[in-house]
């Protein structure tokens, strides 16, 4: 079990940590460009009163 478990762990990380990564950053870059803009002009006011408010 122990054994089974190691093995099916450190086999997927290495694959999987390139293509996860890569696609976990161009989501992140796609969204956080988004919410970078709207997080500015939150800032600037009032994160929660601009979010409510608009």
């Amino acid at each position: 079990s122990i054994s089974q478990k190691k093995s099916n762990k450190p086999k997927p990380t290495p694959l999987h940590k390139p293509s996860q990564q890569q696609q976990h950053k161009n989501n992140h870059d796609e969204k956080e460009e988004e919410d970078e803009d709207e997080d500015d002009d939150d800032d600037e006011s009032d994160e929660d009163d601009d979010m409510t408010g608009n």
